[in-house]
């Protein structure tokens, strides 16, 4: 379905690693607001993708070996980027 908003979101950690997606196109702002907002309400951090899924109506997704993510959350730092492919 061409013209269709996607985006994959990965929640990287350690300890965790998820694959979310959205069909909103969020700036990259906009999702560095949203992790913040969600990581105050949440005790653990792999709390985190479901989090992300029920405020935001997001969905998990099996990671495969052709999924790419638009942007990535790195957990253990904070940092949020578009990974170069």
């Amino acid at each position: 379905m061409s013209g269709d908003v996607f985006l994959i979101i990965e929640i990287d950690g350690y300890f965790h690693q998820a694959l979310i997606y959205t069909s909103q196109d969020y700036s990259m702002m906009r999702i560095s607001e949203m992790y913040i907002e969600i990581k105050r309400k949440i005790e653990l951090l792999n709390e985190l993708p479901r989090a992300f899924c029920t405020t935001y109506n997001m969905t998990e997704i099996e990671s495969t070996n052709e999924t790419k993510a638009d942007i990535v959350i790195d957990i253990d730092t904070d940092r949020i980027y578009k990974p170069q492919y």
